[in-house]
């Protein structure tokens, strides 16, 4: 898989021949899955499963962008998300005032 994707051959091959970009990107997106970690491709393959529920049944192509975007800012909001985990080290550090601060000698040969 190329770690270059030019969009305007892409969209030539949509306009084209659907079927063919569709086989295309589906190998594009296996592919890429296959890269990651074996123990996080089930999790992928299953997102991807969903992604393409969305749509496959949105009206139109806007539809489905709406609604994936959608999908993934109420999975960024979530507790133990990427929110979350972004403040986590907050949390901690609030939670740690009690400890013990230790103190070095400076160092002479510098």
């Amino acid at each position: 898989m190329s770690d270059f994707i030019d969009f305007d051959s892409w969209q030539e091959l949509a306009r084209s021949n659907p079927r063919a970009f569709e086989a295309r990107r589906r190998e594009v997106v296996n592919a890429a899955i296959a890269q990651v970690p074996h123990d996080r491709q089930h999790r992928l393959r299953c997102l991807q499963w969903r992604i393409e529920k969305v749509c496959a049944s949105a009206s139109n192509p806007i539809s489905a962008s709406v609604q994936l975007s959608n999908m993934m800012w109420e999975r960024v909001s979530r507790q133990q998300s990427l929110i979350h985990c972004l403040f986590e080290p907050v949390k901690l550090s609030r939670q740690s005032r009690g400890a013990s601060i230790l103190t070095f000698p400076p160092r002479r040969d510098v």
